[in-house]
């Protein structure tokens, strides 16, 4: 089978699966729209290193249509400044980038179309008319601000794929109620789950020398939130907020910018630090840590938070439990019916609420600690083998490919 996946070079997220399929036998390539080349893609960030030259397709414009597209890219980072979305450049080289992505799609003749987000790339996809598309929408794609500011694009997403991929129950119930997916178009859910899994729990790391690279006390308690910076709400501030009410924990909170941070979010959580002089107990690391560094900091921490205010099953909160750690998360559907009592769940800007659950978990003896780590990890092997949840994702592509014949 020739795949053709739309998704990100960089993070843990689209590289896994093309790796993947190509060892399961098949023909996988990466179509990145928006970037010109391969210099473009690690400007945006560095290329994962599971990914090498020839497994990325790019579609060939010319020396004008280039400088447009560059172009559009900085209007649009201007206007959205004014809450201005759309202009008419842009929806110029949207029209650019379908026709040149429609020509590369012809040449490639591939037997189907991954859709690994729902966003406008995705949309540029199904505008080319290719057919059978299948796509995945990840938690912020299609909630808050962007359930409404993208609803058009969405619908016009659903209507011309074979069929949406739901990783949980919940987001069956979402994709059926809120974005009103027939419910003959929802597969059955496929977790996104964890590469080499086993291999993950086991991960050999030099964790105190990752510790003394960021100028992390080895001897603290620590506490790791690696998608909090991401947005406002997203729990980063909150956490920097409590941290005064913990000292006597002798804790340290450690934040990752990451892939995704946001350099507002980022200023000012900076600035909190400054502000309240708690250097000594929170270390924000702002540059794209390598897996080794990424792993070895939440194999330290007690707790590992995820605050986002909507969310999937995110692959960070399954890397907290491959590693041991205790959680507090989002009271949030998919998470109760994953974690049941094995977690806390709060409302994530209720400042006592969430106080009293890492006062609560940092209480626990270290039996209770074992028990709760024990079922989560019992849950991730169960429900989140990436490679078996691989297997299904191209049953799907096969259907699909059965019906359009």
């Amino acid at each position: 089978m020739k795949i053709l996946i739309n998704g990100f070079h960089w993070g843990g997220n689209t590289p896994p699966f093309i790796q993947e399929f190509i060892k399961q036998g098949h023909d996988a390539k990466l179509i990145c729209p928006y970037a010109l080349d391969w210099k473009g893609l690690n400007k945006i960030h560095k290329v994962s290193e599971q990914l090498s030259a020839s497994n990325l397709v790019f579609p060939k414009y010319n020396i004008l249509e280039k400088k447009l597209i560059v172009a559009d890219r900085y209007i649009c980072l201007v206007l959205l400044k004014f809450g201005i979305y759309q202009s008419l450049l842009h929806k110029y080289t949207i029209s650019i980038k379908i026709k040149k992505i429609k020509e590369l799609i012809e040449s490639l003749k591939p037997n189907i179309i991954y859709n690994h987000s729902f966003s406008e790339e995705s949309f540029i996809l199904i505008k080319t008319g290719f057919k059978p598309q299948v796509s995945f929408p990840f938690g912020s794609d299609v909630q808050g601000k962007n359930a409404w500011r993208k609803k058009n694009m969405h619908k016009v997403i659903i209507s011309e794929s074979s069929y949406i991929i739901a990783a949980l129950e919940g987001g069956v119930h979402f994709l059926k109620s809120k974005l009103d997916v027939p419910e003959d178009k929802i597969s059955k859910p496929i977790p996104l789950g964890l590469p080499k899994l086993y291999d993950l729990v086991n991960y050999n790391v030099d964790v105190n020398e990752v510790l003394r690279r960021y100028n992390i006390p080895e001897k603290s308690i620590r506490l790791i939130d690696v998608r909090g910076l991401r947005r406002i709400d997203g729990g980063a501030l909150m956490l920097i907020k409590l941290i005064n009410h913990l000292k006597e924990y002798n804790i340290h909170l450690i934040l990752t910018k990451g892939f995704l941070g946001n350099d507002t979010v980022l200023f000012q959580a900076k600035e909190m630090v400054n502000l309240y002089s708690l250097h000594s107990f929170v270390s924000i690391i702002e540059n794209e840590l390598v897996y080794d560094e990424l792993i070895a900091l939440i194999k330290s921490s007690e707790i590992g938070f995820s605050l986002l205010p909507h969310d999937g099953l995110g692959r960070a909160i399954m890397e907290y439990v491959s590693q041991g750690c205790q959680l507090i998360v989002t009271d949030l559907y998919d998470y109760k019916i994953a974690f049941e009592e094995n977690a806390e769940y709060v409302i994530p800007d209720n400042e006592s609420m969430l106080l009293n659950s890492i006062k609560k978990v940092l209480g626990l003896s270290p039996i209770e600690k074992e028990i709760r780590a024990k079922k989560n990890l019992d849950w991730l092997y169960e429900n989140q083998n990436f490679e078996r949840n691989c297997s299904k994702l191209l049953e799907v592509f096969e259907n699909s490919i059965l019906q359009k014949s």
